[in-house]
């Protein structure tokens, strides 16, 4: 082995030859880089590695060429391939070759080798000669069906975990929506036939509201309310509220009561009818 001052002696005369195999790279374009030295062959020594910086190039990856060993000297050499995405028309690298010795080593370094970036615009023109081409072209917008489905899987899963999770409370707040909307129906039609019954005082438009909110409550209770008599009506289990209201709003029709008293009565039906939406709406939330 030689000593420490004999490497250091030889390390002044024995440098690594580093250079690139062509002269010129695009960005982005991978090259290869040949670092190579000639030894006495006592020694031992280190080529650098992916975990180098090799600056301003990126390191893709390394190949070894067998070791050639005569009496004296050995020789070896490393393929490197590297690309830059630097933009500077010359680009430079120098590697190392490390020597080893007793606990330390030896840096010895090749000189710099260059190569030229090839610009990707080249220098235009002062004018243009423009071609038009106004040929019609089809283009193919074929599926890709693979991904269509599986696009379509996930979406079918996405809409299931919704229901699953989250299908009870949608469901009610629909019902909620549903109810919500003929009850503002209803309270139109309703204020229609009031003012009918005011400008007219007429039999007729008092039966046409009567007609108005029994068909809305038929469709609220799910009871066949359009086709109860009053006596009918009464006997559904709300005779304590309805029952002098109904029977005012039948005396109405003969003629046996005043306006006035109409409209009150009208009144009265027309909160209780508010109620039982309130109660069917609060069934729905917590149901």
């Amino acid at each position: 082995m030689c000593t420490c001052f004999g490497i250091q002696a030889w390390s002044q005369t024995i440098l690594p030859t580093g250079q690139f195999l062509q002269d010129s790279l695009q960005i982005g374009e991978e090259v290869e880089y040949s670092l190579a030295i000639k030894y006495p062959r006592d020694w031992q020594i280190i080529f650098p590695d992916s975990t180098y910086g090799y600056m301003p190039f990126e390191y893709s990856s390394h190949r070894y060429t067998p070791t050639s060993i005569d009496s004296t000297w050995a020789y070896d050499s490393v393929i490197y391939t590297v690309s830059t995405f630097e933009i500077d028309l010359v680009q430079k690298l120098q590697l190392p070759i490390y020597v080893l010795q007793k606990g330390d080593s030896i840096k010895i370094l090749s000189d710099f080798d260059s190569i030229y970036l090839q610009p990707m615009i080249q220098v235009l023109p002062d004018s243009i000669a423009l071609r038009s081409n106004v040929a019609f072209e089809a283009l193919d917008y074929s599926l890709n069906y693979l991904y269509l489905g599986i696009g379509a899987g996930l979406f079918v899963l996405l809409v299931l975990g919704i229901l699953f999770f989250f299908g009870k409370n949608i469901r009610a707040r629909y019902k909620v929506y549903l109810l919500s909307r003929e009850y503002k129906r209803y309270q139109l039609r309703w204020t229609t036939a009031v003012q009918a019954i005011q400008s007219s005082e007429d039999t007729q438009a008092i039966e046409a509201l009567l007609l108005v909110w029994k068909s809305y409550m038929e469709s609220l209770e799910n009871k066949p309310y359009t086709k109860y008599t009053t006596k009918e009506i009464l006997l559904t289990g709300y005779a304590d509220t309805l029952q002098e209201v109904l029977q005012t709003i039948d005396q109405s029709i003969y003629g046996k009561l005043t306006i006035e008293d109409l409209h009150h009565n009208l009144e009265v039906m027309n909160q209780y009818t508010a109620e039982r939406f309130d109660v069917k709406k609060a069934e729905v939330n917590h149901g």
